[in-house]
């Protein structure tokens, strides 16, 4: 049973202290019981829910959340507490949770310590239908399962003897995924591919990466659009980037090298455009949100009120704009104008952010953590972050 507070956050203002927090306002007991007896939500203005069939012996945590594609649709994948013999739970709905469909979580997921997504490594959705997931196996290489029935069931896929993942993303287009094989004894990477696959294909089409043998086993991410792919990751020769690109679904690339792109691990991308690329890098303390709009041929880095020294989250909404949060300050702003301007939205949604998506010019999905160490929590805004409804299961 979904059980709803109200975060209430004040307009951005010139006055706000960099830590300024606001205290959630629980409801009142005696509301809370009545609401328990009669076995309904209880729902603020600010939002609605489909309440729970069946009532819980233990909460249930947000752990991860992703958009179902270019769709309004969010996936969000929850962790029971305490004892449990169905320890996890994905949901599919708005990003306002209204209303909210209870649908099948990957097969085979296990606690893994110090991950609170457990064995999952990365779930993805192309569309509303059709998504990936990316599972750590306990004994031997990484499984893959897939859906085209929006998460009601899921196929096991087979991946190459050795290879493994490093990036997989959904796109206008199907699915794309970057790919190394590694042999042990001595451990060593000894090719590197791009993985690709339409929306409701059954297997992976390969194609080796432009210069694989000097990539070795540094991380690599892919951006796409449509026909227009990029390959980005880290060299051992300087400025130790670059960035690979091709207009006709991977079967020509040009390489150039990008020191723009220098990370600590391989920058993430997303197109937003055949022209429009954002990139998130990690060099070495500091975080860095770059945009390109000529298909990567040159980046301008955001500017930030101060150095982002603890990363950050950004979800982008358009060719031009996105919005950010900064750990180091704990506010969050509007990107705007090809990334040259931020405008201070208010407060972050949470101190730790895991996760931020915005479906909207002004609709958006957080999750993250009131303080280090505590339960994760969901919440969104309809208005940009000025304001947040938290909602806990």
């Amino acid at each position: 049973m979904p059980i709803w507070w109200e975060q209430s956050l004040p307009a951005a203002d010139a006055h706000w202290e960099p830590m300024r927090r606001t205290t959630l306002r629980w409801i009142t007991p005696t509301t809370l019981i009545i609401a328990l007896a009669l076995g309904i939500a209880l729902i603020p203005p600010a939002g609605a829910s489909t309440p729970r069939a069946t009532m819980q012996t233990s909460p249930s945590l947000p752990v991860l959340a992703v958009r179902a594609g270019a769709s309004a649709n969010i996936y969000v994948l929850w962790r029971r507490t305490g004892s449990c013999s169905h320890c996890w739970e994905l949901t599919r709905s708005r990003y306002d949770f209204a209303p909210i469909t209870y649908t099948s979580p990957p097969p085979n997921i296990r606690r893994v310590v110090g991950n609170p997504t457990g064995s999952v490594d990365q779930l993805v959705f192309a569309d509303t239908s059709d998504g990936m997931a990316l599972e750590q196996s306990a004994n031997g290489p990484d499984v893959l399962y897939v859906t085209h029935d929006a998460a009601r069931t899921w196929t096991r896929w087979s991946l190459p003897n050795g290879a493994q993942l490093m990036d997989l993303i959904a796109a206008p287009g199907g699915f794309f995924a970057t790919e190394r094989i590694c042999r042990a004894k001595p451990w060593r990477c000894v090719d590197t591919s791009l993985l690709r696959a339409g929306p409701t294909a059954s297997r992976w089409i390969a194609t080796p990466l432009p210069d694989a043998r000097s990539l070795g086993g540094e991380m690599v991410s892919v951006g796409a659009w449509r026909h227009d792919l990029w390959i980005t990751g880290g060299t051992t020769r300087p400025p130790f980037a670059f960035l690979s690109s091709s207009t006709d679904d991977g079967a020509h690339f040009t390489t150039r090298a990008d020191g723009a792109l220098m990370s600590i691990v391989s920058c993430s991308l997303e197109a937003m455009s055949g022209n429009s690329l954002w990139a998130q890098c990690l060099g070495g303390h500091a975080f860095t949100l770059l945009h390109s709009s000529n298909a990567g041929r040159s980046w301008r880095a955001v500017p930030t009120p101060a150095p982002n020294m603890q990363g950050g989250g950004f979800a982008p909404i358009s060719t031009t704009t996105g919005y950010l949060d900064l750990a180091l300050t704990q506010r969050l702003y509007l990107v705007g104008h090809d990334g040259t301007t931020l405008t201070l939205q208010g407060p972050s949604p949470f101190p730790l952010l895991d996760e931020l998506l915005f479906v909207g010019a002004e609709d958006g999905l957080a999750v993250g953590q009131t303080t280090p160490g505590s339960s994760s929590h969901a919440a969104f805004t309809r208005d940009g972050g000025r304001h947040w409804t938290i909602v806990r299961y």
